[in-house]
């Protein structure tokens, strides 16, 4: 899982992009010594004494920071991973834009790989099921200065439980990333209200202090980390953005 794109600056934000390892198996995975690089041959070699647990995630952030059992930093100047673009009028003469990271152990084996955006058949295990199904962008009354009366529905209309890693939601210069064990049940909701107030399972608040979807034209995007559009909401001028 890699997070090559969050919201802002990236050069001011390094710690915000990261690449994720997950351990699906049921054994510890001793990784010290193994080696983490991106498609232009950039590499970290993880310390002594990394690993990751079974059911459990490795993050390892661009930026600086005082390594943990869970999170390991890279302590870049400048983002490692470049961003991505699948719009149409974007192509360059190496193609379009993106990356790759790869997972090396210590005799030189590529033992898991990353690489976006995907251009050809993409399946992914949210699309058609996780959707947008509400966007409170004009609320009665004057929303400016109450966010929470402003809010984002989404909703799993498909027959099995789906994880929420590694899919977020853009919308008006914000964003919300969903959690590494966030799931989402057949049929169920999940509401995110811009303003302050206490998370739960089914409620989630970004923390803004003002209410931020432009009543005259904005747009809502669900995507993956990797650029996947699962639903889109657009409104007044705005349109929804070309890709995949």
């Amino acid at each position: 899982m890699i997070q090559p794109d969050p919201v802002g600056v990236d050069d001011r934000r390094l710690n915000k992009e990261y690449v994720a390892i997950v351990n699906d198996g049921v054994e510890r995975v001793d990784l010290s010594g193994w080696v983490i690089r991106d498609g232009s041959l950039d590499w970290l070699r993880l310390p002594a004494g990394t690993g990751v647990d079974p059911a459990a995630v490795l993050t390892i952030r661009s930026g600086s920071g005082r390594n943990t059992a869970s999170t390991v930093y890279w302590s870049r100047r400048s983002p490692v991973w470049a961003n991505f673009t699948t719009a149409a009028g974007t192509r360059t003469r190496f193609g379009f834009i993106g990356d790759g990271a790869y997972l090396i152990d210590p005799v030189g084996n590529v033992r898991a790989s990353k690489v976006y955006p995907c251009l050809g058949s993409c399946p992914d295990p949210a699309r058609d099921s996780l959707v947008i199904s509400k966007v409170d962008y004009d609320p009665p009354g004057d929303e400016r200065g109450k966010p929470n009366s402003e809010h984002i529905r989404i909703k799993n209309r498909g027959a099995t439980t789906l994880s929420l890693f590694g899919y977020e939601i853009r919308a008006g210069g914000f964003g919300y990333e969903f959690g590494q064990y966030d799931t989402l049940a057949p049929g169920a909701d999940l509401t995110i209200r811009l303003g302050v107030g206490r998370s739960t399972t089914a409620i989630r608040h970004l923390g803004l202090s003002r209410a931020s979807l432009a009543n005259s034209g904005d747009r809502v995007l669900l995507r993956s980390f990797d650029g996947a559009r699962l639903d889109c909401r657009a409104w007044g001028k705005k349109r929804c953005p070309g890709g995949y």
